[in-house]
């Protein structure tokens, strides 16, 4: 649910939310109201808080490493036939 397609698309949406997690920070005194548009930018890109990016990111990996490893099992299955 929380997982990307790629891992790079993940990565790219994580540079996104802390960039802008960080503008909001640094902004947020002198321009308020860009700083809540910033933030929820993050909770956008993260989908929700970023806890819910780092799961989505072991969600991503395992999806991947699972995958791989599926189709190496497939061609042993394979083999011994």
């Amino acid at each position: 649910m929380l997982a990307s397609k790629t891992l790079a698309e993940h990565l790219v949406r994580g540079a996104i939310g802390v960039a802008a997690l960080l503008g909001a920070y640094q902004i947020g005194p002198s321009h308020p109201y860009l700083a809540w548009i910033l933030a929820v930018l993050m909770l956008i890109v993260f989908r929700g808080w970023p806890v819910c990016w780092i799961t989505g990111l072991i969600q991503t990996i395992s999806d991947r490493y699972s995958k791989s490893h599926e189709h190496t099992a497939e061609r042993r299955t394979t083999d011994i036939d």
